[in-house]
């Protein structure tokens, strides 16, 4: 079972280059790459255009090139990817650019021999919080746009559990339930012929929205393709690594092993934010939980536990 984890914090400190040889030298297998700068939160919030939705397939290829270049000089996978967010928004215009520039991410995925992009669902407002089905029908319609690329595609959507946030409360809403994500995935499957969908857990949403993590990640199942590991203390998304939260780390393995999960072991994670000096050793650490867990999951070591 490899491990993985997100290039955020390795790329600030020490470059593209620099960033991944850090990612290599601590243990990790593959990393997960940040396609969120090619339409930026604000671009999206703001009805903004972005210099990207005007490049094409080789164009934005050659975006990618350093970061690839650097994954192969290293023997470092691509093994995931992060679309940008949020998906939608009160702007037809904003959501018209965030499809086009998903199917853009899918293409870009597949010619980088990345198998699976992290996509968020669209997430209402505090306001539309009771409104399950109208979130539910932005979603499928989303998603449903997506499925032609999908198709002619080896990529793998896999859609994130999220929360909606209000003051200091936390809501799942249909886009944080296991439930309603398993329904919306085997119906996008089914009209795409084909597995296009699949699901990514985060943990840390998953306990923000009091879902207890066993439960949640046998209802999803086989579906359950991807991994943003990260911890909080239930207040905010911290994305801590490992311990250093509220989550019950060994309920999650003995929950994947149930499910026979033998995909990467992803973290998601803002590892030194008060003093960068601190990234090597905070990647280092990650590293070992993840070889930690890793061996849990598997048959051999959950059967030691």
């Amino acid at each position: 079972m490899k491990i993985s984890i997100n290039t955020y914090d390795a790329f600030r400190f020490a470059g593209i280059d620099g960033g991944v040889r850090l990612i290599a030298e601590a243990g990790f297998d593959c990393m997960d790459v940040d396609l969120c700068f090619m339409l930026s939160y604000g671009d999206i919030c703001e009805g903004r255009d972005s210099q990207y939705l005007s490049m094409d397939d080789d164009a934005l290829w050659e975006v990618m090139k350093p970061q690839v270049e650097a994954a192969q000089k290293y023997h470092v996978a691509i093994g995931q990817a992060h679309a940008i967010y949020p998906t939608y928004v009160a702007n037809s215009h904003s959501n018209e650019n965030v499809v086009n520039m998903l199917k853009k991410q899918i293409r870009l995925c597949d010619q980088i021999g990345c198998p699976y992009l992290i996509v968020h669902p669209g997430q209402p407002t505090y306001e539309d919080l009771d409104n399950a089905q109208q979130v539910w029908d932005i979603n499928m319609n989303l998603f449903s746009q997506l499925i032609p690329t999908l198709q002619k595609s080896n990529t793998i959507v896999c859609i994130e559990n999220i929360f909606l946030q209000y003051k200091s409360n936390f809501f799942g809403t249909v886009c944080g339930d296991p439930n309603a994500l398993c329904r919306c995935i085997d119906m996008l499957n089914e009209s795409a012929g084909k597995e296009c969908f699949a699901f990514c857990l985060d943990t840390g949403h998953t306990l923000l929205t009091g879902h207890e993590i066993g439960t949640t990640i046998k209802t999803m199942g086989h579906r359950l393709q991807a991994l943003h590991l990260n911890d909080n203390d239930r207040t905010d998304d911290l994305h801590v690594m490992p311990y250093m939260g509220r989550l019950d780390w060994e309920r999650m393995c003995d929950a994947l092993h149930s499910i026979g999960y033998s995909n990467t072991i992803n973290f998601e994670l803002l590892l030194a934010k008060d003093d960068m000096s601190l990234v090597p050793e905070c990647m280092k650490y990650t590293a070992a939980a993840g070889r930690l867990f890793a061996s849990r999951i598997s048959a051999e070591g959950n059967e030691t536990l």
